[in-house]
């Protein structure tokens, strides 16, 4: 899913954008090479994920969800700042 095919469409104001996801297919491969994607911090700074985001494998409700015939996952988070800045300083 990383190969930069459209993932969402995000509404905001009353236009909708593309989401589009592109990356190295390496992170799609375990979660241990998921944890070491570098994400930029807001200082700028590169920092693995791992070090801002708790990355875990959870059970959920079967469902193969699809669009234009194609399968995709749904990830959410919930942002943390102060852990964020913790480790960007």
């Amino acid at each position: 899913m990383l190969d930069g095919r459209t993932a969402t469409r995000y509404k905001l104001e009353g236009t909708e954008l593309d989401v589009v996801i592109e990356g190295d297919s390496r992170y799609e491969e375990s979660v241990e090479n998921l944890k070491q994607l570098l994400v930029q911090s807001p200082t700028g700074a590169l920092v693995p994920l791992v070090m801002v985001a708790d990355i875990k494998t959870e059970t959920s409700a079967v469902a193969i969800n699809r669009n234009n015939q194609s399968r995709y996952v749904t990830v959410s988070a919930d942002i943390a700042r102060p852990r964020l800045g913790k480790h960007c300083e």
